[in-house]
């Protein structure tokens, strides 16, 4: 519309979705987004089922690839500054990790963007960090039962 006001989507005269006017924030669940896209409530972005996949296989992450990741603290520079979710006391300090070194370290955690016919690193797949954790945490958990094993033997 040319008005100022929301663009807002209904049905069954209940609203389900606004788009702000004034500064293009979409909202789904919610008539105050605070993001460029804010959902209230949840989503499906993807699957897991076996239903989905081929050639399942054990993931094993690389030797020393979990010790390799270098965690930061950052802000977001002003141009980039709505990415990042605010914190308690309206902290805009971030924690993550610089995704062009995950992509060295982890190709499979780099997501990429096609930009200019060029596909660059431009984030990280944290949810997918979660599967190199628990395989770290399996490991580390083999070798502590092992480590008991021997010792009760006295080997």
């Amino acid at each position: 519309s040319g008005g100022q006001g929301p663009i807002t989507f209904s049905l069954g005269g209940a609203e389900k979705m606004r788009l702000r006017h004034s500064d293009g924030h979409v909202g789904i669940g919610t008539n105050n987004p605070s993001y460029k896209l804010e959902v209230a409530g949840t989503f499906y972005a993807s699957g897991s089922s076996i239903e989905y996949k081929q050639e399942v296989e054990e993931y094993i992450p690389p030797e020393g690839a979990l010790m390799s990741l270098k965690p930061v603290r950052y802000q977001y520079k002003d141009a980039w500054k709505d990415f990042g979710k605010r914190y308690a006391g309206n902290s805009s300090r971030q924690i993550g990790f610089v995704a062009e070194d995950v992509a060295k370290i982890l190709p499979e955690l780099a997501v990429t963007k096609t930009e200019n016919g060029e596909e660059v690193v431009r984030n990280v797949d944290y949810e997918k960090l979660t599967v190199l954790l628990v395989s770290e945490v399996q490991n580390l958990r083999k070798e502590i039962n092992e480590l008991k094993i021997n010792n009760q033997i006295g080997v």
